[in-house]
């Protein structure tokens, strides 16, 4: 199992940082990583993105996340002191746990933030194992 370098806790384990960005693009926030009995979560904000506009993949115990978004086109309305909105490629980059199964992990984009949910193999779960006396 994967232990996170900065919490020494087993679980998800950040790749590298944000790959693959351009300098204008907005980096999304740092993602959220809980586990519960069942799953390891995560969570990502994504203001301004579409559904269409991400990628999520897990290929050899990496999760990928990805997503692009256009320049917004906007009339000019006159000096700009700051503009923040930010357009581009990114790519963030977990490495997961091998005791999760990777045929049921779930991602769902609503009100601009990402969850991926992946949940622990059968195997990976705690299970009580009941102690008998002689017989």
């Amino acid at each position: 199992m994967t232990t996170c370098e900065s919490t020494g806790v087993p679980g998800v384990e950040p790749r590298g940082g944000h790959e693959n960005a351009t300098d204008d693009a907005q980096e999304p926030d740092v993602p959220h990583v809980y586990e519960t009995e069942d799953a390891f979560t995560l969570e990502m904000n994504l203001p301004g993105y579409n559904l269409s506009d991400i990628d999520v993949n897990l290929e050899q115990g990496v999760l990928q996340i990805s997503g692009s978004r256009e320049e917004a086109t906007e009339e000019e309305k006159g000096t700009y002191h700051v503009r923040e909105r930010g357009w581009g490629r990114f790519t963030r980059s977990f490495t997961v746990p091998h005791t999760i199964d990777p045929t049921g992990v779930q991602a769902e984009f609503a009100n601009g933030v990402l969850t991926v949910i992946l949940p622990k193999a059968a195997e990976a779960k705690t299970r009580r194992i009941e102690v008998k006396g002689p017989k």
